[in-house]
């Protein structure tokens, strides 16, 4: 009798499998869940969440003659990488000056997988080393803020006196006296 139970168990446990398969409590298509149908395991999923991607996050717009009008452009992706839709809560210049401009932005969420442009403008208003940060504020967990450096060089004329006075005290009249200046460009420009 004990072969008996025994055969029999193993019969059906081979035969179940086969032809019945095996199934999951869980239905396969369940939100949260995923339904391995070879093993009939079933497993959470982790909960969706945004990720942001910034590219590039470091740049410099070179050098750049200090002209009314006159400006330079760069262009930056904001890529959604994550499996829920990214919300912005504001994206902004650190430092309120001159210099940069944020013009094409757009605050509207990015779906997951999905990517959104910006662009970031350059005109110097005087000689030298410009530098400031875009700010993006998100509801990426890990990174709710992202920055982007930003760096540039204002080319300018900048002339230098030497001696920058001089004083000629009361001279006769009819009388000539000079003094040698030495006249210098300091700037970065022509």
């Amino acid at each position: 009798m004990g072969r008996v139970i025994w055969y029999f168990i193993i019969g059906f446990l081979a035969l179940g499998c086969q032809e019945y398969g095996i199934q999951s409590s869980v239905e396969p298509n369940l939100p949260g869940w995923v339904c391995d149908t070879d093993t009939g395991f079933t497993e959470a999923l982790p909960d969706p969440i945004p990720d942001i991607e910034v590219s590039p996050v470091k740049s410099n717009f070179g050098e750049m003659e200090v002209l009314e009008g006159d400006y330079y452009d760069l262009y930056y992706t904001i890529m959604n990488v994550g499996t829920a839709p990214l919300h912005f809560s504001d994206i902004f210049l650190e430092i309120a000056g001159t210099n940069y401009q944020i013009m094409d932005v757009s605050l509207d969420p990015l779906d997951a997988s999905n990517w959104s442009n910006l662009t970031v403008r350059f005109f110097p208003d005087s000689s030298g080393l410009k530098t400031d940060r875009v700010i993006i504020q998100s509801n990426d967990p890990d990174e709710p803020e992202v920055e982007i450096e930003l760096a540039g060089h204002g080319i300018a004329p900048m002339i230098q006196l030497t001696p920058m006075w001089h004083d000629f005290g009361q001279p006769y009249v009819g009388c000539v006296d000079w003094v040698d200046v030495l006249v210098e460009n300091i700037g970065y420009g022509i």
